[in-house]
Order: C-alpha cells, then sequence, then structure tokens
C-alpha cells in the first residue's frame, strides 16, 4: 500500500508532559537569609540518626521543637541558622543533602511545615489529594518547600502522606542556591595575598562539586575555625569571608577578613586543573549524546473538519529522542558492537504501532482488523526505500545524526546536526528484544481521582481509598543494541576511536548512590526540534542544546495518580512477565496470540512513580523541548543523577522546566543503575564498566 502522507511526531517530553495550570497569584519572595554563626562545629548529639528533628546541640545552646508550636525567625533567630555551621574536614564526608538536612533552619521549616498541614487550609486540614485547597493555600506550602527541595513524603501514615502530597509541578516553589556575599574590588586594596597549597585537594573533597560556585557553597556552610586552620591563619579570628565566582570562565576569588586584617585569594581552572567550567560538563555530556530517528509505519484514522473518523490508512510517522551511552557488552561478535544505550520509555514506545487490541473496542475499525487478521499491510519500520512494501520486514535500519562540531565554544548556545540522517543498526532482528533494562516494582497507598479511570490502571482500594499496583517504576530505558562497527563513528566518534582500549572504561559514566537535592547544580543537554530565525526565515531543525540548573525542586515519590505519567513498551512476549503485570482485567489473555508471524510480542504498562527533580533554569532560557527526552544529567563532580523526561510550563510567568527522573530515589524505591548492575550479572553478562570481570 502506498503511503499518501508522512506524518511528523516526535518522542519527546511534550507527549507526556503535565502542563501547570494558570494561578491567580505569584508565590511571595523570600528574603535569602544571611546568618553568621560561631566557628564552632554542629553536633548531633544523635549520630546513628543525623536528620533526627527533636534536638540539635549548638555551641551554648540545645535546639527542641515542641509540638504545637510554630518558630519564626524574629523571635527565634538560632532555630534559622544555616551559614558557617560545620567543620571542613566533617563537611567532606557528607552529601549536600545530608549537610542541609542537618542544619537548624531546615528542621525548623519542616517542623513549622508539619504545623501548617494540621490548619493550613482555612483553619482546617490541608488536603491536597482532591483539589481543597486554592491559590492562597499553595502559595503558602510553596514558601515551606522553597527552603526544603523537596515535598512529596511528609505526614505520619499513609493517609497522611497522600493528603499532603501536592499532584502539581510546583515551579513557583523552586529552592534557591546559597552562596557567600559578593564583594567589590575597592574591597581587596591592603588585603594579603592568601596562598592555599591544597587547593586542588580541597576541590575535589568538596562534595558539591568542581566549580567555582561549589567552593562559594562549600565555604558558606563551613565554620570560621575549621577555615582559619586550613588556611593557616589559626591565630587570628575571621569575622567574614566573601566569593565572587564565574563558573562560566572558571574563575573564583575569595575575600577573608578577620580581626587583624584581610586576605585575598585569586584562581581559575588554568591555574588549578580540579577547577572546571561549565563548558566541561557540556562537552561531557555531548561526547556522549547523539539522537535517533525511529521511522514507524501504523494504522491511524483519517479525520474530517468536525474530527469524524472518514477512514483508517497505514501511515509513516517519524518519532524522535536523544540517547546516549551507559556501556559495552563484552562479546565476541567481530562484526558488531554491543551497547546499552539508554533513554526513556516512551521514545521507544512501539505499542501504537504493534498493539493491535486497540483497535478491538472500535466498530469503525473493522477494516484495520480484517486486513490485519490476513497478514496484508502490517505496521512496522519504514527505510526512505520500504514506505509502499509492506512485506519486507529485514534490511531496515534505526537512523541517527549528532553535532557538526567536535568541541564545543564556551560561549555557544545551540549545535546543529548534520543533515543527512546515518544508518545505526537493524530494527526489525532487534526491537523485540532490545529494551533490556526497565524499573518495575511495587507501589501503595496512591490518590487517583474518578475521571483519571483508576480501574484501568490499579486494582481494589484500601481502607483508605488507596489504591497500589505492581507496575510502578521510571521512565528510564536501556536498550542492548548490536551496532555495525563501521557505524559508530556517525553518533559517537570519540568512543569509536578509544573503543578496545584500556581507557575506554573511562569513556562510560560514573554514578553514586547518594540521593541528590537542588542545593547541587545540574547539567543536562540533547537534541530538540526548535524553530530559529536565519535570514529572515523561521527554521525548524534538531540541534544540541544545554541546560544547567541551579536550584530547582524535588517531587521525591507520585502519590496522586495522573494519566500523563504512564508509559508504554512493547517487548518480546513472556508467559510468566505477562501475566504478573497484565493480570488487571484479564489483560494479559489478549497478547497469548501473535499479533504477527514471528512477531510475538506484548504490552507492558508502567507508571512513572520515580522521584522528578523540576530544574531551575535561567529566566531568559526556554527549557528543552520536543526531541530532548532521554537526555543525560549529570551533576558538577560529572556523576549520572538523572535522564529528562518531561517538559512543564507555568503560562502566567512563561516560565519552564524539564522533569528529571532521579537514578537514586529520593524515597525508598532504589537505584535504577544499581538494579541495572543487579540485572546483568543475573543474566551473566560481562561489560567494559558496569559488571566488569573481577
Amino acid at each position: 500500500m502506498k503511503i499518501k502522507q508522512i506524518y511528523l511526531v516526535l518522542s519527546s517530553a511534550l507527549l507526556a508532559s503535565t502542563w501547570l495550570s494558570t494561578l491567580s497569584c505569584q508565590a511571595r519572595k523570600i528574603n535569602k537569609d544571611n546568618n553568621t554563626n560561631s566557628n564552632k562545629a554542629l553536633q548531633d548529639p544523635e549520630n546513628k540518626n543525623p536528620n533526627n528533628s527533636q534536638m540539635i546541640v549548638l555551641p551554648n545552646k540545645v535546639l527542641k521543637w515542641e509540638k504545637g508550636k510554630t518558630y519564626n525567625k524574629q523571635q527565634n533567630p538560632e532555630y534559622f541558622v544555616e551559614k558557617h555551621l560545620f567543620d571542613l574536614n566533617q563537611i567532606k564526608f557528607l552529601s549536600p543533602r545530608e549537610i542541609i538536612f542537618k542544619t537548624p533552619k531546615f528542621k525548623t521549616v519542616e517542623h513549622n511545615l508539619g504545623e501548617w498541614f494540621k490548619k493550613g487550609n482555612h483553619g482546617h486540614q490541608v488536603d491536597f489529594s482532591f483539589s481543597s485547597s486554592d491559590d492562597t493555600v499553595n502559595m503558602q506550602f510553596f514558601e515551606f518547600i522553597k527552603e526544603l527541595g523537596e515535598y512529596g513524603n511528609f505526614g505520619e501514615n499513609p493517609k497522611q502522606k497522600a493528603e499532603f502530597y501536592y499532584p502539581n509541578v510546583a515551579i513557583e516553589a523552586m529552592m534557591d542556591q546559597k552562596y557567600l556575599d559578593t564583594f567589590k574590588q575597592e574591597e581587596v586594596t591592603s588585603a594579603i595575598e592568601l596562598v592555599v597549597n591544597n587547593l586542588d585537594e580541597i576541590i575535589l573533597n568538596n562534595p558539591f562539586g568542581f566549580l567555582p560556585s561549589n567552593l562559594s557553597q562549600l565555604f558558606y556552610y563551613a565554620n570560621f575555625e575549621s577555615l582559619a586552620k586550613e588556611f593557616n591563619i589559626a591565630s587570628e579570628k575571621i569575622t567574614k569571608i566573601k566569593s565572587n565566582f564565574n563558573d562560566q570562565n572558571g574563575t573564583f576569588e575569595m575575600l577573608i577578613q578577620t580581626d587583624k586584617r584581610n586576605y585575598f585569594l585569586k584562581t581559575d581552572y588554568l591555574k588549578q586543573k580540579s577547577l572546571k567550567r561549565d563548558l566541561d560538563y557540556f562537552q561531557y555530556i555531548y561526547d556522549r549524546s547523539f539522537s535517533l530517528t525511529i521511522r514507524t509505519k501504523r494504522w491511524e484514522a483519517d479525520k474530517d473538519n468536525f474530527n469524524r473518523i472518514i477512514d483508517y490508512r497505514l501511515k509513516g510517522l517519524e518519532e524522535v529522542g536523544t540517547f546516549w551511552v551507559l556501556d559495552r557488552v563484552i562479546n565476541q561478535d567481530k562484526d558488531n558492537w554491543e551497547l546499552l544505550l539508554a533513554t526513556n520509555l516512551h521514545v521507544f514506545d512501539l505499542t501504537k504501532t504493534f498493539d493491535k487490541t486497540r483497535f478491538e473496542s472500535n466498530k469503525d475499525a473493522k477494516k484495520v482488523l480484517d486486513t490485519w487478521n490476513k497478514q496484508k499491510e502490517l505496521p512496522g519500520f519504514w527505510n526512505t526505500n520500504s514506505q509502499e512494501d509492506t512485506s519486507i520486514r529485514k534490511n531496515v535500519f534505526i537512523k541517527g545524526t549528532r553535532g557538526i562540531e567536535k568541541d564545543l565554544k564556551s560561549d555557544f548556545e545551540f549545535v546543529s546536526t548534520k543533515s543527512k540522517l546515518d544508518a545505526i543498526f537493524s530494527i526489525y532482528d532487534q526491537y523485540l528484544d532490545a529494551s533490556y533494562f526497565y524499573y518495575r516494582h511495587n507501589a501503595s497507598d496512591i490518590s487517583a481521582k474518578r475521571n483519571d479511570d483508576p480501574k484501568l490502571f490499579f486494582d481494589s482500594k484500601n481502607e483508605n481509598n488507596l489504591y497500589s499496583t505492581t507496575n510502578a517504576g521510571a521512565d528510564f530505558l536501556v536498550l542492548k543494541v548490536k551496532i555495525p562497527k563501521n557505524n559508530l563513528k556517525h553518533i559517537l566518534p570519540k568512543l569509536d576511536q578509544i573503543i578496545g582500549l584500556e581507557k575506554e572504561k573511562d569513556f562510560y559514566i560514573n554514578y553514586k548512590t547518594n540521593k541528590f537535592h537542588p542545593i547541587q547544580t545540574s547539567f543536562y543537554a540533547g537534541y530538540p526540534l526548535e524553530k530559529r530565525t536565519i535570514d529572515n526565515k523561521e527554521i525548524e531543525d534538531t540541534n544540541f542544546r544545554a541546560i544547567k540548573s541551579q536550584g530547582g525542586i524535588i517531587d521525591v515519590q507520585k502519590r496522586a495518580f495522573n494519566k500523563n505519567d504512564l508509559r508504554s513498551l512493547w517487548v518480546r512476549y513472556n508467559k510468566n512477565l505477562n501475566e504478573h503485570a497484565n493480570f488487571l482485567n484479564d489483560n494479559y489473555k489478549k497478547y497469548q496470540i501473535p499479533f504477527i508471524k514471528d512477531e510475538h510480542g506484548m504490552k507492558l504498562s508502567i507508571w512513572n512513580q520515580h522521584s522528578t527533580l523540576y530544574s531551575k533554569i535561567k529566566k531568559d532560557q526556554q527549557a528543552l523541548g520536543q526531541g530532548s527526552s532521554g537526555s543525560m544529567v549529570i551533576d558538577s563532580s560529572f556523576n549520572l543523577i538523572g535522564i529528562n523526561y518531561s517538559l512543564s510550563k507555568n503560562f502566567l510567568t512563561n516560565q519552564t522546566t524539564n522533569g528529571i527522573n532521579l537514578m537514586q530515589s529520593s524515597s525508598d524505591n532504589r537505584n535504577l543503575i544499581s538494579e541495572l548492575i543487579n540485572q546483568l550479572q543475573k543474566d551473566k553478562i560481562q561489560t567494559v564498566k558496569l559488571n566488569r570481570k573481577q
């Protein structure tokens, strides 16, 4: 059958994003605290529980939080201390999240929020689960979580946790990072040059990362006594520390004021090999990322101007997403490299192409079912030369591209891609088995509204009218595909130069199991399809673009069902998996017989319940859009922290954000990369880095 028209569909954040409704009021502006404190270290009386919320010992003061009491900064300033609290040698053994969780200010805000929940809804208990709140209540809630950086795990029991869960994207509640005050150059007059011989070591051990701004963060939380000792001025009493930094240029300056004199430190990335620039992180992502175009032909409806179905046709479509390399499988294949590639579930979602059941309840789709059952005009994939021929189910390749530049410039805004798509790997022989790793787990105590049809996804409700599922997970997928060795250079040219050598292992990304927090800086970049004006002409094209996020907010764990968070995946049929994943409403019976001869697949539905970081983007920037789904996200220590999957927008302020599934859950769920390693070990698959032969 001749394909009369080709439709371009972008597999991206927009396909599954939750757009923010316009708010009638704006969040109040919070004045940044400028607390100073004694140069003694913060002490925790219960080391076994560093996040103990009942008591903290400060120098000459024991802080306790009483139930029923709300604390304010004017009357209880010591309860809002956060600056210059920790011994520098203590900080390097803590994660940024642990640091902020230990501050009196964090514990006080968390305590006050708990009291607010009791009567915050105009004298009544707050309950977000059934939209009983208004803008006033929402904004009051935002003021609290701006200081906490997280939401989604408040409450003393499952019922409260569902009620206290804010179900929307809280763009107005973005947390800001804290830095030392800046200084003017005239303040440096007569200051003594400070020489710090171990500055590279301090940078490498900085839990906030390797940027100049991360040094300012480190010294913001470090106490004066330990800093004086570190800088060999312990005989003097530090009274103030200020800093200037530029992450783009890689420069850092610090002014230390003591009771006797002033000291000045000036350095940059050329003097300190451990100090990095923004460019270093963008280049790191750029070297490991690329764009793939998935061309499918599937049955879709033709509609008239009144949205009425007039016919069904087999149509050619394109879906574009961002991918990045995780590792390489070690095998004896002489012709192909077998790679582990990461992207989103929704980028490689082939259910609309291969799932015949979506037509079975539609009486207007009898033509589709009759044709399909006769094994004629079958859905599948297409190349430029195979659009018309539906019988050839081989020699079709997924195609890809990447930026045309080898190295990024420090001031780059975007990088154009190659005009021609290159063939990367064959698809018909791999598509059913390519989806190697995806995360499924049990989740309970989920609220859901009737108009979201929860019975289509959840089983029965519990005594609190909350649901549970065995199909919760994340929008994260690892493909295991074989790529002809000669094709690797088209998408990963730097890997192509070192593959098979010892240093190949170092090319693949690092990860940690520490929980991320918005006081850390994150970087991500991908290949969105965007419109640009060139020579007075508006052009839409795929380009590489990058985002730096300083701050943000984390949705620890989704506790309210939203159909927009449902993801699908088409995999090879497995009897046990089918009966376990599709038991609800006997859906497993739909997939027991193959829809296409020798291509027996089945559908998996996964609800993206995993922890999500919403990035804080500069006001003059827009979040990454269509085509960027699957983008790698790293912190400023070059550790993998997440994957971009959605785009949200506040239409009142025009502020945008990307939703990022975190690799390490901020709740009790597991680390996605650790689970991938477990799967590799279980399957006895040896890789260059993640499951390396001992």
